[in-house]
C-alpha cells in the first residue's frame, strides 16, 4: 500500500503481507531465528534458502543503505559482477580443489560453472582488463551480491545458509605499504558501520582460512550461538580467534591463560562473525593471467590487493541476537523497517479514533517518517502483542480514552518507557 502522499514511506497492516506466528517453528534454534520466523521477516523455502518477506526486505535495504553510504565515503566504487562463474578461472588460482567441498557445480550449453562462494577471482580479472598504469591506483570496487556454498549443515537461520547476501569490497595498490593504507581505511569503514547497525562488537586477528593473504581481522559480535570463539584481554585490548594464537585452545585451558601481549590473562569469548577483512598481498594478482600494471618506470608489477566482506542477510541475525526481549525485537533506529509503529485501538467502533490516526499516518509521512499503521480490526491486545514482536523502535497508541484527553500514548521500544504527546504536537514530538 502505498501512502496517501504518493510515497513508500508509510504502510497499512491491512494490506502488508504479513502474518505474524505465535510460536516458533521446531527446527528454529537460535533466538533471531525465532523470532524473524514468528514476526513474518522471513520464510524457510528450503535449508539454508529463505525467502525474505516486504519487512524483512526493507530490513534488509537499511542495512545495505548504511552499508552503502560508508563504503562510499571510504572511496569504494559500486559494481556487480556475475554469480555464474567459469571453472577456469577458479583452476587457475586453485581454489576449484580446495574449495570443492562447498562449491555449487553446474554443466551448461556453455561449458562447466560455478555459483559464486565469493568473487576473488572474478575481480582480480575484471580489474586487470581495465586497469594498466599506476595512475590508476589506489581503486577500491565493492558489490552486494548472493552467494552460494553447499554448507553441509545450514543453521540458525540467516546465520549459516547456502544462499546468502554479501557485501564484498576489493582494494587494489601498487604496494604493499599502500595497501596496508587502503586496508586502514577499510578496517575505520567496517567500525563505523558496526556502530550504526548498533552491535557490540571486538576486531579480533583471525586465520586467512580458503581466502588467503596475511593480516585479517574477524569483527565478531558476542553471542551464545555462535560458531566461533576468540581470545580476548581486558588489560591491553589484545583480541584473537583461538586458531590465529597459533597453538590449541579449548574452554578449559583458555580462560584464564597469559596474554601474549602482556601480563594480563585471557577470557575466551563465544561469538558470530559479522564482517571479514584481508590484506590478500599478491595471493591472486600472482595467479590471475595478465593481473598487473605499468610501474613508473614502465615495469609491469602485480597488484597488491586487500578483500573486505560483510554478510549482509547476516545482519538482521546478528542485530537480533543482541536486540531482543522476550516479547520480541527491538530494532535500532538505522535498520528498522519503519521508525513508528500507530496502533488504531477499537476503531471500528469509535469513527474519532480511526480519523485521528488517519491523521497522524498522514502528517508522519508527510513529515517523512516511515510509519508502519496497524488499522486491522483486531483487538488491543493482538496489536500491542505484534507491536512488540515486529520491534520497530517507537509506539503510538490512539485510543479512545487517550483521545478525549487529546494525547497519544507514546512508547520506546527499546526501553519501554511511556509517555504522552499531544494530539496536534506528533509528528514535531517524533521529529
Amino acid at each position: 500500500m502505498i501512502g496517501a502522499v504518493g510515497s513508500v514511506l508509510a504502510m497499512r497492516m491491512s494490506r502488508l503481507c504479513l502474518r505474524t506466528l505465535r510460536e516458533a517453528p521446531g527446527d528454529a534454534e537460535a533466538v533471531s531465528h525465532q523470532l524473524l520466523v514468528r514476526a513474518g521477516y522471513i520464510r524457510r523455502l528450503a535449508s539454508g534458502v529463505y525467502t525474505y518477506l516486504p519487512l524483512g526486505w526493507r530490513l534488509l535495504q537499511n542495512v545495505q543503505r548504511v552499508v552503502r553510504e560508508e563504503m562510499d565515503g571510504a572511496g569504494g566504487q559500486e559494481m556487480l559482477m556475475p554469480i555464474l562463474q567459469p571453472e577456469e578461472i577458479w583452476a587457475e588460482t586453485g581454489r576449484l580443489q580446495t574449495m570443492d567441498d562447498i562449491l555449487f557445480r553446474l554443466e551448461s550449453k556453455g561449458g562447466s560453472f560455478v555459483l559464486g562462494p565469493t568473487h576473488e577471482e572474478v575481480v582480480t580479472a575484471t580489474v586487470a582488463a581495465e586497469v594498466d598504469s599506476y595512475r590508476d591506483l589506489p581503486l577500491n570496487v565493492y558489490q552486494i551480491q548472493f552467494k552460494y556454498r553447499d554448507e553441509p549443515r545450514p543453521r540458525f537461520g540467516l546465520l549459516r545458509g547456502r544462499e546468502f547476501i554479501m557485501k564484498d569490497a576489493y582494494s587494489f595498490d601498487v604496494s604493499q605499504e599502500a595497501m596496508r593504507d587502503s586496508y586502514k581505511v577499510m578496517f575505520e569503514a567496517y567500525c563505523r558501520i558496526f556502530d550504526r547497525l548498533g552491535l557490540e562488537y571486538t576486531p579480533v586477528e583471525a586465520n586467512a582460512g580458503a581466502i588467503g593473504g596475511d593480516v585479517n581481522h574477524e569483527f565478531m559480535v558476542p553471542s551464545p550461538i555462535g560458531e566461533d570463539l576468540f581470545a580476548r584481554c581486558d588489560a591491553c585490548g589484545y583480541a584473537a580467534n583461538v586458531e590465529a594464537l597459533g597453538r590449541e585452545f579449548g574452554p578449559a585451558d583458555t580462560a584464564g591463560g597469559p596474554c601474549p601481549r602482556c601480563d594480563g590473562s585471557l577470557e575466551l569469548v563465544r561469538a558470530v562473525e559479522a564482517g571479514h577483512t584481508f590484506q590478500l598481498g599478491l595471493t591472486y594478482s600472482s595467479k590471475i593471467s595478465g593481473a598487473n600494471f605499468s610501474d613508473e618506470e614502465g615495469r609491469e608489477q602485480p597488484f597488491w590487493m586487500g578483500c573486505y566482506g560483510i554478510g549482509i542477510s547476516r545482519a538482521p541475525a546478528v542485530i537480533a541476537e543482541q536486540h531482543h526481549d522476550d516479547a520480541g525485537l527491538i530494532w535500532p533506529e538505522e535498520v528498522a523497517p519503519y521508525r513508528v509503529q500507530l496502533l488504531a485501538l477499537g476503531a471500528s467502533r469509535n469513527p474519532e479514533v480511526g480519523e485521528a490516526a488517519d491523521r497522524i499516518y498522514e502528517e508522519l509521512t508527510a513529515a517523512g517518517v516511515t510509519v508502519l499503521y496497524d488499522d486491522r480490526d483486531v483487538s488491543p491486545g493482538v496489536k500491542f502483542a505484534d507491536a512488540d514482536l515486529l520491534g520497530m523502535p517507537t509506539q503510538l497508541v490512539v485510543g479512545g480514552k487517550g483521545l478525549a484527553r487529546g494525547i497519544v500514548e507514546r512508547k520506546h521500544r527499546a526501553t519501554g518507557e511511556r509517555d504522552d504527546v499531544l494530539l496536534d504536537q506528533v509528528a514535531a514530538a517524533i521529529l
